[in-house]
């Protein structure tokens, strides 16, 4: 089982291939040398165990990250990214697509009403400068932007498909306060959309709801709730009602008015986790 580790955000591609024993931290001495200046000189390991390769802090001063969350041992899943100080790598695994966490997706045919869609209102868009007040809500704002420009650029560069897909949900974490990722692909020889890519903070089966799906499909149109578990459109839903969703959207990918495929986000702690300015991104 061979896996790897990834710069992200780098100048240059930076990968380092792991052994059965891993250590990283700043001093020179470590298998993988971290330059960060608020990296302990031994800050973490990373081995090979029954349930494959785990990340241990080896109580270091500012803590080891995985996916945002501040771990002491974590068991590494493909797509995971660990966060060091101020530099975060993406853990790959070498294994057959079929080992991916794509497996622990499965559809649920819920009856769902069929005005599940949402309409972007004209009024919900981006505002002219000069009738903004809130300037955290600004500052939020643009960040947004700035990724979502960022993500661009590194898109116009690729041609491998499988790293598009890791880009564009590695992404979407940055913009959005979601908890699991789901990108699905339209199957033209089916007309289904399947998964194909997955990110998410814990190791779970995610179900998703397959009315929505067909909803966001046909209508070409996003959907958005900033609390599922109450909202009526959901109630009959029961892949959102058996996971505790509180804030979910799914959007509709379309390139030269061709529909592609969706990404689902939800998040299972916050209400109001995502915005009608996160479905204009």
């Amino acid at each position: 089982m061979a896996a790897k580790l990834i710069l992200v955000g780098g100048d240059h591609p930076v990968e380092h291939t792991l052994s059965s024993f891993n250590t990283l931290g700043r001093h020179p001495d470590n298998s993988i040398q971290v330059l960060d200046r608020i990296v302990s000189k031994e800050h973490c390991r990373i081995t090979v165990g029954a349930e494959g390769y785990v990340l241990r802090d080896v109580g270091s001063l500012n803590g080891s990250f995985v996916n945002g969350e501040k771990i002491t041992e974590h068991v590494l899943r493909h797509g995971d990214q660990i966060s060091l100080g101020n530099t975060t790598y993406r853990f790959v695994e070498d294994r057959p697509a079929e080992d991916l966490p794509l497996r622990k997706v499965t559809m649920m045919g819920d009856q769902v009403q069929s005005q599940v869609q949402s309409t972007l209102s004209a009024k919900s868009r981006f505002l002219p400068a000069s009738a903004i007040k809130d300037t955290n809500a600004l500052r939020a704002d643009y960040e947004k932007l700035r990724i979502a420009h960022e993500l661009s650029q590194k898109l116009s560069l690729d041609t491998d498909l499988d790293e598009l897909l890791q880009k564009i949900v590695d992404e979407t974490f940055q913009l959005i306060r979601a908890d699991r990722a789901v990108i699905l692909l339209l199957n033209q020889d089916n007309d289904e959309l399947e998964p194909r890519y997955v990110r998410q903070k814990r190791d779970e089966e995610i179900k998703l709801s397959r009315s929505i799906l067909e909803e966001v499909k046909k209508g070409r149109r996003a959907v958005l709730s900033s609390d599922a578990l109450v909202d009526e459109r959901f109630k009959a839903a029961k892949s959102i009602i058996m996971q505790g969703i509180r804030s979910t959207m799914c959007v509709p990918l379309v390139y030269n008015d061709i529909l592609l495929g969706a990404i689902h986000v939800d998040s299972m702690l916050a209400t109001g986790a995502f915005t009608e300015k996160d479905l204009l991104l």
